[in-house]
């Protein structure tokens, strides 16, 4: 709960920054956060010569996947489906994939940090929609999915994920997988 509370302000402080060095230099600069959670070494790792505190692990590693797989989706916060359920009901998230990212075996199920619960209310409608989509998606019913993709880019016009399931579903129809699973496969950390 702390990582995604931190996460949503470092968001915030950055809009503020951003709106005022795009009316000073003309350019804003991007954030890109990834959190998991689970379990992990944290400590002074090294020698007794030459050490650091730092942290290592599995779930350290999926953490930094995560970070570079907002490049994918135009996402700032990504968050793994164990960090959501761990956060309690503070926060509203969208389902956003299951994906398997490179150097895992496992799938994992992904999700954007949107808001507080407090405001999820202006959310709501849209993630539905995403999320029907998403789940249609899943199950290869391209029809279905276009359609509430199509609701969800109605309520938020160009936004980038939905339009990353657009291209995917197009690749899948052009070029079908006979072992589909609704799990995508990232080739890059």
């Amino acid at each position: 709960a702390l990582a995604c509370r931190s996460a949503l302000e470092m968001r915030a402080e950055l809009d503020k920054i951003n709106s005022e060095w795009k009316e000073k230099y003309g350019l804003t600069i991007g954030l890109r956060i990834g959190v998991n959670t689970g379990e992990m070494n944290v400590g002074n790792m090294g020698s007794e010569q030459v050490f650091s505190y730092t942290v290592m692990g599995d779930n350290v590693n999926l953490g930094s996947r995560l970070e570079g797989v907002n490049n994918v989706y135009g996402t700032t916060v990504i968050v793994s489906g164990a960090t959501a359920a761990a956060s309690g009901d503070q926060f509203f998230f969208r389902t956003l994939d299951c994906v398997q990212v490179k150097g895992k075996e496992d799938a994992v199920e992904i999700k954007e940090l949107v808001s507080t619960s407090a405001d999820a209310a202006a959310h709501e409608e849209w993630v539905h929609a995403f999320e029907n989509g998403l789940e249609a998606y899943r199950r290869g019913a391209w029809e279905e999915a276009e359609a509430s993709f199509g609701t969800c880019l109605n309520l938020r016009p160009g936004e980038s994920a939905t339009q990353v399931f657009l291209e995917r579903m197009e690749e899948l129809r052009a070029h079908p997988k006979a072992d589909w699973d609704g799990v995508w496969k990232m080739n890059s950390k």
